[in-house]
Formats: C-alpha cells, sequence, structure tokens
C-alpha cells in the first residue's frame, strides 16, 4: 500500500498470537480469564496491559518483524549503470 506507515502498536487478535506460537489452547485460557477487557482486535500495548510477565514472550513474538514485509521505501542499486550520455 502506497505511503503506509509501519505502525510502532500494532492491532493484534487471537490468531496472531497464536500464530506466533503460542498454543490456542492456553491462548484462549488467557483470553477467557481476561474477557470482559478484550476487544476482537486490539493494540499491543493493551493486551501487554492484561497479561502476566510469564504471558508475554508470543506478544513479543507476534510484534516483531521476521525481515519480511513492506520494505522502507529505499529500493537496490547504486544509481550507477548504463547510459551515462556518451553512447555506451
Amino acid at each position: 500500500m502506497a505511503g503506509r506507515v509501519i505502525d510502532d502498536d500494532p492491532l493484534l487478535t487471537i490468531d496472531d498470537i497464536i500464530r506466533a506460537g503460542a498454543c490456542s489452547e492456553g491462548a484462549y485460557a488467557t483470553l477467557k480469564r481476561v474477557a470482559r477487557h478484550v476487544s476482537a482486535a486490539m493494540r499491543a500495548s493493551e493486551i501487554r496491559k492484561l497479561l502476566r510477565e510469564d504471558e508475554q514472550s508470543y506478544l513479543d513474538r507476534a510484534t516483531q518483524s521476521d525481515g519480511y514485509g513492506d520494505g522502507d521505501g529505499y529500493g537496490d542499486g547504486d544509481g550507477d549503470g548504463y547510459g551515462d550520455g556518451y553512447g555506451d
């Protein structure tokens, strides 16, 4: 998406946490414990407030980049190449 800004506080769902490696049984048990405080999708910072310290590792995994994605707006190449104006 053109002009997209990468969010430092991503919007996550329980599926994002499970895809980051949390077992579904544990994720849903935690969700059940905090259910009155959650929405279908929430900012990572708000989720963190609801979790015990020992439950935060999968949240950390879900919010970290794996090196693939949208990029930073810079392309490959160094500006050198053919077409120097001398007919080469």
